[in-house]
Protein backbone atom coordinates (compact mmCIF):
# COMPACT_ATOMS: atom_id res chain seq x y z
CA UNK A 1 0.00 0.00 0.00
CA UNK A 2 2.94 2.38 0.30
CA UNK A 3 2.97 2.62 -3.50
CA UNK A 4 -0.35 4.48 -3.14
CA UNK A 5 0.97 7.08 -0.67
CA UNK A 6 1.30 10.52 -2.29
CA UNK A 7 4.75 11.19 -0.81
CA UNK A 8 6.19 7.91 -2.08
CA UNK A 9 4.58 8.47 -5.49
CA UNK A 10 6.16 11.91 -5.70
CA UNK A 11 9.55 10.53 -4.65
CA UNK A 12 9.24 7.75 -7.25
CA UNK A 13 8.57 10.37 -9.92
CA UNK A 14 11.76 12.17 -8.92
CA UNK A 15 13.74 8.90 -8.95
CA UNK A 16 12.40 8.11 -12.42
CA UNK A 17 13.90 11.39 -13.63
CA UNK A 18 17.48 10.67 -12.34
CA UNK A 19 19.74 7.74 -11.42
CA UNK A 20 20.07 7.51 -7.67
CA UNK A 21 20.71 4.98 -4.90
CA UNK A 22 17.87 3.78 -2.72
CA UNK A 23 17.96 3.65 1.07
CA UNK A 24 15.48 2.70 3.71
CA UNK A 25 11.00 -4.47 6.03
CA UNK A 26 8.75 -6.00 3.46
CA UNK A 27 7.15 -2.74 2.30
CA UNK A 28 10.61 -1.20 1.98
CA UNK A 29 11.90 -4.14 -0.06
CA UNK A 30 8.94 -3.65 -2.39
CA UNK A 31 9.76 0.05 -2.65
CA UNK A 32 13.39 -0.72 -3.52
CA UNK A 33 12.31 -3.03 -6.36
CA UNK A 34 9.73 -0.47 -7.52
CA UNK A 35 12.05 2.53 -7.37
CA UNK A 36 14.99 0.78 -9.05
CA UNK A 37 13.31 -1.71 -11.36
CA UNK A 38 16.05 -4.11 -10.23
CA UNK A 39 16.19 -7.43 -8.38
CA UNK A 40 18.57 -8.25 -5.51
CA UNK A 41 21.53 -10.56 -6.09
CA UNK A 42 22.87 -10.41 -2.51
CA UNK A 43 21.20 -9.92 0.88
CA UNK A 44 22.84 -9.45 4.27
CA UNK A 45 21.04 -8.91 7.58
CA UNK A 46 21.81 -8.12 11.21
CA UNK A 47 19.41 -8.02 14.17
CA UNK A 48 19.42 -6.97 17.81
CA UNK A 49 17.17 -7.31 20.83
CA UNK A 50 18.86 -4.84 23.16
CA UNK A 51 15.64 -2.87 23.65
CA UNK A 52 13.37 -5.95 23.87
CA UNK A 53 15.28 -9.09 24.92
CA UNK A 54 12.00 -10.97 25.50
CA UNK A 55 11.52 -11.18 21.70
CA UNK A 56 14.46 -13.61 21.53
CA UNK A 57 12.24 -16.30 23.11
CA UNK A 58 9.87 -16.24 20.13
CA UNK A 59 12.57 -15.94 17.48
CA UNK A 60 11.86 -12.29 16.72
CA UNK A 61 13.99 -9.15 16.73
CA UNK A 62 13.41 -5.60 17.87
CA UNK A 63 15.86 -3.98 15.47
CA UNK A 64 17.08 -5.10 12.08
CA UNK A 65 19.45 -3.78 9.42
CA UNK A 66 19.77 -5.29 5.96
CA UNK A 67 21.90 -4.57 2.92
CA UNK A 68 20.80 -5.51 -0.58
CA UNK A 69 22.93 -5.44 -3.70
CA UNK A 70 20.75 -5.16 -6.78
CA UNK A 71 21.47 -6.64 -10.22
CA UNK A 72 21.91 -3.17 -11.74
CA UNK A 73 24.48 -2.02 -9.19
CA UNK A 74 22.23 -0.24 -6.67
CA UNK A 75 23.02 -0.86 -3.01
CA UNK A 76 20.12 -0.52 -0.57
CA UNK A 77 20.13 -0.34 3.21
CA UNK A 78 17.00 -1.13 5.22
CA UNK A 79 16.70 -0.21 8.89
CA UNK A 80 13.74 -1.30 10.96
CA UNK A 81 12.78 -1.11 14.60
CA UNK A 82 9.63 -2.08 16.45
CA UNK A 83 9.81 0.88 18.82
CA UNK A 84 9.76 4.63 18.35
CA UNK A 85 9.37 6.44 21.66
CA UNK A 86 7.62 9.38 20.00
CA UNK A 87 5.02 7.31 18.09
CA UNK A 88 5.25 6.00 14.54
CA UNK A 89 8.19 6.65 12.20
CA UNK A 90 8.34 5.43 8.61
CA UNK A 91 10.73 7.08 6.20
CA UNK A 92 12.59 6.55 2.96
CA UNK A 93 15.84 8.15 1.91
CA UNK A 94 17.14 8.11 -1.64
CA UNK A 95 20.70 9.27 -2.31
CA UNK A 96 22.47 9.60 -5.61
CA UNK A 97 24.83 11.63 -7.73
CA UNK A 98 22.05 14.02 -8.81
CA UNK A 99 20.59 14.70 -5.38
CA UNK A 100 19.03 13.40 -2.22
CA UNK A 101 15.42 13.17 -1.06
CA UNK A 102 13.54 12.02 2.01
CA UNK A 103 9.95 10.90 2.52
CA UNK A 104 8.56 11.05 6.06
CA UNK A 105 11.68 12.44 7.72
CA UNK A 106 9.50 14.21 10.29
CA UNK A 107 6.50 12.15 11.48
CA UNK A 108 4.36 15.24 12.07
CA UNK A 109 0.70 14.64 12.85
CA UNK A 110 -0.12 18.07 11.48
CA UNK A 111 1.47 21.51 11.15
CA UNK A 112 0.86 22.54 14.77
CA UNK A 113 3.75 23.48 17.02
CA UNK A 114 2.85 23.69 20.71
CA UNK A 115 4.66 26.26 22.90
CA UNK A 116 3.84 25.73 26.60
CA UNK A 117 5.30 24.97 30.03
CA UNK A 118 6.61 21.64 28.66
CA UNK A 119 8.70 23.37 26.01
CA UNK A 120 8.21 23.36 22.26
CA UNK A 121 6.66 20.23 20.76
CA UNK A 122 5.15 19.05 17.50
CA UNK A 123 2.50 16.35 17.80
CA UNK A 124 3.65 13.23 15.94
CA UNK A 125 1.84 10.34 14.31
CA UNK A 126 1.09 7.57 16.77
CA UNK A 127 0.14 4.73 14.46
CA UNK A 128 0.78 3.12 11.11
CA UNK A 129 -2.89 3.68 10.24
CA UNK A 130 -2.69 7.42 10.80
CA UNK A 131 0.31 7.72 8.50
CA UNK A 132 -1.04 5.61 5.64
CA UNK A 133 -4.83 6.15 5.88
CA UNK A 134 -5.05 7.82 2.45
CA UNK A 135 -2.75 5.22 0.87
CA UNK A 136 -5.00 2.38 2.08
CA UNK A 137 -8.06 4.18 0.67
CA UNK A 138 -6.32 4.79 -2.67
CA UNK A 139 -5.21 1.14 -2.80
CA UNK A 140 -8.78 -0.12 -2.34
CA UNK A 141 -10.06 2.40 -4.90
CA UNK A 142 -7.46 1.21 -7.41
CA UNK A 143 -8.61 -2.39 -6.80
CA UNK A 144 -12.25 -1.41 -7.36
CA UNK A 145 -11.34 0.51 -10.53
CA UNK A 146 -9.40 -2.47 -11.90
CA UNK A 147 -12.28 -4.85 -11.19
CA UNK A 148 -14.79 -2.46 -12.79
CA UNK A 149 -12.64 -1.95 -15.90
CA UNK A 150 -11.40 -5.55 -16.11
CA UNK A 151 -7.78 -4.36 -16.02
CA UNK A 152 -4.75 -5.69 -14.19
CA UNK A 153 -3.29 -3.63 -11.33
CA UNK A 154 0.22 -2.16 -11.52
CA UNK A 155 1.05 -3.88 -8.23
CA UNK A 156 0.82 -7.67 -8.52
CA UNK A 157 0.86 -10.72 -6.27
CA UNK A 158 4.28 -11.42 -7.76
CA UNK A 159 5.53 -8.12 -6.26
CA UNK A 160 4.40 -9.27 -2.82
CA UNK A 161 5.94 -12.74 -3.21
CA UNK A 162 9.28 -11.31 -4.35
CA UNK A 163 9.35 -8.82 -1.46
CA UNK A 164 8.61 -11.66 0.99
CA UNK A 165 11.41 -13.84 -0.44
CA UNK A 166 13.90 -10.97 -0.20
CA UNK A 167 12.83 -10.10 3.36
CA UNK A 168 13.20 -13.80 4.33
CA UNK A 169 16.71 -13.87 2.80
CA UNK A 170 17.66 -10.89 4.99
CA UNK A 171 16.14 -12.64 8.01
CA UNK A 172 18.06 -15.87 7.28
CA UNK A 173 21.28 -13.92 6.90
CA UNK A 174 20.75 -12.34 10.30
CA UNK A 175 19.96 -15.70 11.93
CA UNK A 176 23.03 -17.32 10.36
CA UNK A 177 25.28 -14.37 11.31
CA UNK A 178 26.72 -13.98 7.79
Amino acid sequence: MRRYDESYRYAKKIVDEGGIFVDMNIHDVDLIRWFTGQEPVQAYGLTSNLAAPELEKIGESETGVAQLKMNGGVIATLIGGRHAAHGNQVELEVMGSNGWLRVGEHPDLNRVTVFNENGVTRPSLQSFGERFDNAFTDEVQDFVNNVAKGTQPNVTVDDGIKALKIAKACQESARANW
